[in-house]
């Protein structure tokens, strides 16, 4: 996508050399993903391995400048020294020919003792890497005809909007506004989120907002300015089926160029087995694999509708662990389908209550029902005595 570029006072027309950027955020680095189990080592290298790929592509792909809007870090204290030395590493291979910013976010936010606090001068001390600090500021780039306005967090909440009080520099060609927050929109009220962004009090006179703390690519306004979150180059969580993405963009003569990339190797896909058609664990491993072809750079969360028959022998753990072998990870979300209510428990249940009438009403239904009504009025049995047992079959 494309958004045309506004004219503002003191352009002189000239051609100029385009001016080429990367977006990033929400990295994560020294994250524990417990959530995946014993797979959370292995991503934590996965992790790392997709913001080296990024700085590569940022040293070998001509670009000038890396934003990272917040969250390079999972936290702003006890940062181990592996986990410094490895962003100090990744950030010299760029040897200046490509400028980096970083933006303190919720996570790795700016603090007396903080990661960023601490290690300033080793951090500044790598050639064309500039941190944003607490407060307003402004980081010009003279041989970009660029500048970048930003605030550093310097906790994981805040009432105030990042964004409040920014305004473009126009002696500058091109102006960019990064921020780490939620944006505050008709679904979301701004009590409602940890850090509010009102995109509605922004100033128009910037040519790009670069935001971060949402895992998911998602573009908020396409046009002027254009208003976007990256994502997380890699997956975090389950639930960010959207992550996996950098924004690289481009400014030229012919306005900003924003196009997401995919950069992450580890995806997630949603899988929904209708227990009743289960029988053994070999057939559940089955239903999941014939749902998502196997793949070792793969989650996949299963979620269960439907009732188990009274015979079903099925394994759960069993089955998990036959499909983690295949798979990078396999997590069962909610709670494990239950068994039909046999004949015999129907009888035990206590004349005169409302279940037990509910039940007496169904089976006489059931009693009297045509051939193609019976298996209906028994599937309702079954799922409202389920309901009245506090479970919820329907997935």
């Amino acid at each position: 996508m494309t958004v045309p570029r506004r004219l503002f006072m003191g352009e002189q027309g000239a051609l100029m050399k385009p001016v080429k950027i990367i977006h990033t955020a929400d990295i994560h680095i020294g994250a524990s993903f417990e959530a995946f189990g014993v797979k959370g080592a292995e991503h934590r290298e996965s992790v790392k391995d997709a913001f080296a790929r990024i700085v590569r592509k940022a040293a070998d792909e001509g670009y000038d400048l890396m934003i990272i809007a917040g969250d390079l870090f999972d936290k702003a204290f006890g940062v181990p020294e592996r986990d410094i030395s490895f962003v100090l590493g990744r950030m010299r291979e760029l040897s200046g020919r490509c400028k980096a910013l970083i933006l303190p976010g919720s996570h790795d936010f700016w603090a007396p003792g903080s990661v960023y606090e601490l290690n300033l001068d080793r951090f500044e001390s790598v050639a064309g890497v500039s941190i944003v600090r607490p407060g307003r500021e402004s980081i010009v780039y003279p041989e970009l005809d660029l500048v970048v306005h930003g605030r550093a967090l310097s906790g994981g909440k805040s009432s105030q909007d990042p964004l409040d009080g920014l305004e473009p520099d126009h002696s500058c060609r091109w102006n960019i506004a990064v921020a780490h927050g939620s944006v505050v929109s008709a679904m979301k009220a701004a009590e409602d989120v940890d850090i509010p962004i009102n995109i509605g009090e922004v100033d128009g006179g910037f040519d790009y907002i670069a935001l971060g703390h949402w895992h998911s690519f998602r573009e908020i306004n396409r046009g002027n300015p254009p208003v976007v979150y990256c994502g997380s180059p890699e997956l975090i969580a389950r639930d960010q089926k959207g992550s996996g993405y950098i924004v690289s963009l481009e400014f030229s003569e012919d306005g900003v160029s924003i196009a997401p990339e995919r950069i992450g190797r580890v995806s997630v896909e949603y899988v929904t087995v209708d227990a009743s058609g289960i029988r053994t664990t070999e057939e559940l491993v089955g239903a999941v694999k014939k749902q998502s072809e196997p793949d070792r750079l793969k989650v996949v969360e299963i979620t269960f509708t439907g009732l188990l028959e009274f015979d079903a022998a099925v394994d759960f753990d069993a089955a998990a662990e036959e499909l983690e072998e295949e798979y990078f990870s396999v997590v069962i979300a909610g709670a494990l389908p239950h068994r039909r209510i046999t004949r015999e428990e129907l009888a035990e249940l206590a004349k005169g209550t409302v279940v037990g009438k509910f039940a007496e009403l169904l089976l006489e239904r059931i009693e009297n029902a045509e051939e193609e009504e019976r298996s209906l009025y028994e599937e309702a049995l079954q799922i409202g005595l389920q309901l009245f047992k506090g479970n919820n079959p329907l997935g």
